[in-house]
């Protein structure tokens, strides 16, 4: 069986590290699936989430906020900001969170930034999809 050397970085911790059989990931550019054998990059990470096949063949799921990726002939590093399980997720204050966002976009206040606000109200709703794709 072929497999790469997966390693999701935060600022605080090693959130998961082992081999997996692929990773799918959100770039800046799109999202990339990276197989055993991929060439080497370094990319943007995005917001979105990341999905991985382990050896054992259990798929998992982790909501993941800015950061970079670093793919190397011996495995894939990502470092992210931000990297949550969908347990620890709170849906409540997400949506909170989501009619918060929503208010400031269409205030048309100039004292926010538009692009800021939207890539937090793309989170929120990244957040939302993770928690039901995994609640069904």
């Amino acid at each position: 069986m072929e497999k790469i050397y997966l390693e999701v970085l935060t600022p605080d911790r090693v959130f998961f590290s082992g081999y997996v059989k692929f990773v799918s990931l959100p770039e800046k550019g799109g999202e990339i699936t990276i197989l055993p054998g991929h060439a080497p990059l370094i990319g943007e990470l995005d917001v979105g989430i990341i999905k991985i096949e382990t050896t054992q063949d259990i798929e998992k799921f982790f909501f993941c906020m800015d950061g970079f990726i670093d793919v190397t002939w011996d495995g894939v590093s990502i470092m992210a900001n931000i990297v949550k399980e969908s347990k620890d997720i709170d849906i409540e204050e997400v949506y909170k969170k989501k009619e918060d966002l929503w208010q400031k976009i269409f205030s048309g206040s100039p004292e926010y930034n538009y692009d800021k606000l939207m890539k937090k109200y793309r989170a929120t709703e990244y957040q939302i999809d993770l928690k039901e794709k995994l609640a069904k």
